[in-house]
């Protein structure tokens, strides 16, 4: 049985053994076939994808023995010259036939439906955890070691979907009073998008659910600055609710500590 990784290193499991898929051209094909999620890939749009600039003259003799190899290597056992089962040809092209929960991919996005669905019906602590399994899945940026396929569009659409899925798990474990647990996940992410307000107002948001208010001051200031450094603009709104309710908690945790209520009349 195979196990595909895609998110992060590609990487590849026959019953437990990795497999070393080889060079990055059968890297790069194995990887769209695999983002294909069982659907098959025409002949002509691999070869787009794999000589994304001009493709030679020998591309399809190439690819064909691309092919040959990767069944070699997914297939150790099976008898020569008969139909491959996990990497058969399809019309003019090719699809790679693995269990669906044996991918990562397709297991990110099942657990990531079914985190959405819990989060509908009210199941908060259901949805908490399914966003938290469908998140341990990831080891990087998705196909992170095979550099043509950055910008494919499915990669493209991967990523979207996992910044909505850190996002919604972020906000749910705040909401949650579990904000301690978030921190290095949304840590993280507020790393590789300075930019993004979401992102440090979600981080300044659960800095300050877990008590840590300094650190929930430097992420405002250090975002302030990028953005009017980078942007030349101020920060927006979210952003600014989650800075004035920091300084909101932090005036009456200052007053306590000095032995006064700022909420009690004068």
């Amino acid at each position: 049985m195979l196990a595909v990784q895609l998110l992060g290193r590609i990487r590849v499991w026959h019953d437990g053994t990795e497999i070393d898929l080889g060079p990055p051209g059968r890297r790069t094909l194995f990887g769209l076939l695999a983002l294909a999620a069982g659907h098959p890939v025409t002949r002509q749009d691999l070869v787009d994808a794999l000589w994304p600039h001009a493709a030679p003259r020998t591309a399809t003799n190439v690819l064909q023995t691309y092919v040959k190899h990767l069944r070699r290597a997914v297939e150790p056992h099976r008898p020569a010259r008969s139909r491959s089962a996990v990497l058969p040809a399809v019309g003019d092209g090719y699809a790679l036939h693995v269990d669906g929960g044996a991918v990562d991919v397709l297991r990110f996005r099942e657990l990531a439906g079914t985190a959405r669905s819990r989060e509908r019906a009210g199941d908060v602590r259901g949805a908490v955890a399914a966003y938290g399994a469908a998140l341990a899945l990831w080891h990087g940026p998705p196909l992170v070691d095979v550099p043509a396929l950055v910008d494919h569009p499915q990669v493209t659409v991967l990523v979207v979907q996992h910044r909505q899925a850190l996002a919604r798990y972020g906000d749910l474990m705040i909401a949650s009073n579990r904000s301690a647990e978030a921190l290095a996940v949304l840590a993280g992410d507020a790393v590789r998008h300075p930019l993004d307000e979401s992102a440090q107002a979600r981080l300044l948001r659960a800095c300050h659910a877990a008590g840590q208010r300094d650190r929930a001051f430097a992420v405002y200031e250090s975002t302030r600055r990028s953005l009017a450094e980078e942007l030349g603009v101020g920060p927006g709104q979210h952003l600014v609710a989650a800075y004035r309710d920091l300084l909101r908690d932090d005036a009456v945790h200052a007053a306590r500590t000095a032995g006064t209520d700022p909420a009690a009349p004068g």
